[in-house]
């Protein structure tokens, strides 16, 4: 996920890039995604950057 942040720590966008990705499929991108702007980061100055998530198949 490409990442923009907020001067007060909120994520303030999250987009799905296919580029290095394993996965295309929709739902595991929305969980990210909705994921993403869960986190919080330190106040400072706006900042863009990715976000790697690992899923984990369990069975």
């Amino acid at each position: 996920m490409n990442v923009s942040v907020s001067a007060d720590g909120r994520v303030t966008s999250a987009i799905y890039v296919a580029r290095g990705s394993t996965t295309s499929n929709a739902s595991m991108i929305e969980i990210a995604r909705r994921k993403a702007f869960q986190i919080k980061f330190a106040a400072g100055e706006e900042a863009t950057g990715t976000i790697t998530f690992n899923f984990k198949l369990r069975g």
